[in-house]
């Protein structure tokens, strides 16, 4: 008898429905070895799918400690090309003169298109926060600057980066599934990108940049704020996301750079901020 493959799961059920549900929970589920996100009933369910057993206990205690009031159990689900299901419903998106779009739904009239193929990483541009940063980069002055994409994911930023006419970009991620994800999507793009396994505190060789882009999560972004203003040249620009409205303040105080602009959608937050001089800096957080 052969035995159909399962895989680990864990299915998240909020003690309040709310449109946010799933947002949330993928944000506490950052970097903690999700393969799929999926809707699981009208009651705002959500179902993770993880890479092994480890995985899915070590995310099981974030999000029990994360949710206290919400049903968290785990599954073993059964494969029923549940991945290939859950990333055919993806289509086109657009944020501001950018068109992100999965192969299967690459719009004929489009003109800045960036292909991702949907992965292991997230960021297919269909949550808040990446295209909040999609628009940022737009506004910025991207063309001839050196850019740093943190937490790369798919490496949709770092080809938005491309696109929009950076010199150089160095995309990097912790997780090997996401790099080689992104190395996909830069083959389908086109793009010169270089994407590196590697983590916040191995890229101090490579800069400073003028752009730097980390979206990530508000704690990791407070916790590394130091070495992330320091892979950024001074004057140079931080493009921040993955944050939500309550952690704002918080995040802002962490770093000594001054906010250039900030923009929200269903409650999460894109901050540019503009690195001062060392001195400049120190006082701010003094004050």
């Amino acid at each position: 008898m052969i035995r159909m493959r399962s895989y680990p799961a864990i299915l998240v059920r909020p003690h309040s429905p709310s449109a946010e549900w799933s947002d949330l929970v993928a944000a506490a589920l950052d970097g903690l070895g999700v393969v799929a996100l999926e809707e699981a009933g009208r009651d705002g369910a959500v179902r993770a799918f993880f890479h092994d057993h480890a995985s899915r206990s070590h995310a099981l205690r974030a999000l029990r400690a994360a949710f206290p009031g919400a049903h968290i159990e785990a599954l073993d689900v059964p494969d029923e090309n549940w991945a290939e299901r859950s990333q055919a419903s993806l289509r086109a998106i657009r944020a501001g003169a950018l068109t992100v779009a999965p192969p299967w739904d690459v719009p004929s009239n489009a003109r800045d298109v960036i292909v991702i193929l949907p992965s292991m990483g997230f960021g297919t541009g269909h949550h808040a926060t990446t295209r909040l940063c999609l628009i940022a980069l737009q506004d910025a002055t991207v063309g001839g600057t050196s850019v740093l994409d943190v937490g790369t994911g798919s490496g949709v930023l770092a080809l938005a980066a491309a696109k929009l006419g950076a010199s150089r970009v160095l995309g990097i991620d912790n997780d090997p599934d996401a790099i080689a994800n992104a190395v996909e999507n830069q083959a389908l793009n086109g793009l010169d990108v270089e994407f590196r396994c590697a983590g916040i505190e191995d890229a101090a060789a490579d800069g400073p940049f003028d752009l730097l882009v980390a979206n990530l999560t508000g704690g990791v972004l407070i916790r590394h704020a130091g070495r992330l203003e320091a892979l950024t040249r001074e004057g140079g620009f931080l493009i921040l996301s993955g944050l939500r409205d309550e952690e704002e303040s918080d995040v802002t105080r962490a770093f000594g750079a001054e906010c250039e602009s900030r923009e929200g959608e269903e409650g999460w937050v894109c901050l540019v901020l503009r690195r001062q001089p060392e001195g400049c800096a120190t006082a701010e957080r003094e004050r």
